[in-house]
């Protein structure tokens, strides 16, 4: 059977009644820096198509948009726009919150001393035992400390029931990971037990996520925030990528001082997901709220296919998004699972018998009642033959009688 490839402007899902990822790649962009950009896809009713994606311009997100902002072609064929809406507060979010709070987290270690006399600056504590910094000196906070006010904060802005958040934090090992919840004042303590210590290592921390959401429905991605060099992974950023992407989600990745840039942006990249990156800590809750409200911006649009057939195996679909002076206009390609055309050749079937049993049933009832109506004609041709035989002796009979008499 032929692998079945849907062409579209960002991407589709197609599902009968199999809870299954369809996998995407890329995003679309128009040169009036719009973007149409792919978040996840969720499991859906064939021939209804469903795509989520997140609408940008300038990295910033558009609200407000219906259907009447777009429309839908399948192989030129107009489709049926059902609806377009904002659904993050109709289906579930979740999120792993992936936190480094490796000993660069700590920030610059001078700055705890008085240049003038060498000694700590006063307000400051060690922990004699683990190094750990656990007081500041008045006006001076440590990444680690706004960190955890921006990931607080960032918590907070999740008021549904339905959205979960998990919380992953790591230096040379991943040392908490947290169920997912709903519950703020749990998730928020995770956060403020994290103190700056020893190596990091970002990808084994961010590949744990990642599959600790295998099995979890609605919208899943990942934000993650370091500061740092991965030096302590047990695993490549192609691998995380892989990972990510045949689960369908995104990578948020945060980079903070002397992070690994290149590394960020590839695995966000790669992913499909966003890269954002700072040298002030003070800035990080502004970057946590734009990744907030970007969340909150996703949308669902929903056609009608009109293509049943598993024979055509190729789908050329064009999603056109335009809005005053927006717009968007691009194709994409994603192979159909196997499922879904499975199934689609099992319909077939199904009607193919279904109407070869018709036929059957239509020649015997043909056939029956042309059988029938002779039947018919020849037993009533027999009944006016004998009729008119046995007429003649009776009259011959009442002649003879008469005659007689």
């Amino acid at each position: 059977m032929k692998q079945t490839i849907f062409t579209l402007m960002f991407l589709t899902l197609v599902n009968s009644t199999w809870a299954q990822t369809i996998h995407r790649q890329g995003s679309i962009s128009a040169s009036n820096n719009v973007e149409l950009k792919v978040v996840t896809l969720l499991p859906d009713s064939f021939p209804k198509v469903s795509v989520v994606f997140e609408a940008l311009k300038d990295n910033v997100p558009i609200f407000g948009l219906d259907k009447s902002h777009f429309t839908v072609h399948e192989d030129s064929l107009p489709c049926d726009v059902i609806r377009v809406q904002e659904i993050s507060n109709d289906v579930p979010i979740h999120i792993a919150l992936v936190i480094d709070h490796s000993g660069s987290m700590m920030g610059d270690y001078m700055d705890l001393y008085d240049m003038n006399t060498g000694q700590l600056k006063a307000g400051v504590v060690i922990d004699p035992g683990t190094g750990v910094v656990t007081s500041y000196p008045d006006g001076l906070t440590s990444p680690m400390e706004n960190a955890k006010r921006a990931v607080n904060s960032f918590i907070d802005q999740f008021e549904s029931d339905n959205d979960s958040i998990s919380i992953i934090g790591f230096a040379s090992e991943v040392d908490i990971h947290t169920d997912f919840s709903t519950d703020h004042e749990y998730l928020k303590s995770n956060v403020d037990s994290m103190h700056p210590t020893t190596s990091t290592a970002l990808l084994t921390a961010m590949n744990e996520a990642v599959l600790s959401m295998k099995d979890i429905e609605g919208i899943r991605l990942v934000v993650a925030l370091t500061d740092g060099l991965d030096n302590s992974s047990n695993i490549s950023g192609n691998q995380l990528i892989k990972n990510a992407t045949d689960l369908d989600i995104p990578l948020y990745c945060i980079g903070l001082g002397n992070a690994d840039t290149t590394l960020l942006e590839f695995v966000s990249n790669g992913s499909n997901g966003s890269f954002y990156y700072t040298d002030d800590d003070e800035s990080l809750t502004e970057i946590y709220g734009l990744i907030q409200k970007r969340i909150k911006s996703i949308y669902e649009l929903r056609y009608t296919s009109n293509n049943l057939s598993s024979v055509d195996s190729i789908r050329n679909i064009k999603i056109h998004f335009e809005r005053a002076l927006d717009y968007s206009s691009a194709d994409l390609s994603f192979a159909l699972p196997d499922e879904v055309v499975n199934y689609l050749a099992t319909r077939e079937e199904k009607i193919r018998l279904q109407f070869i049993a018709d036929q059957k049933r239509n020649n015997v009832i043909k056939y029956g009642s042309a059988s029938l109506l002779i039947t018919v004609l020849l037993g009533s041709v027999y009944i006016v033959r004998v009729r008119r035989r046995k007429k003649s002796p009776v009259k011959n009979v009442w002649k003879t009688f008469k005659g007689k008499k």
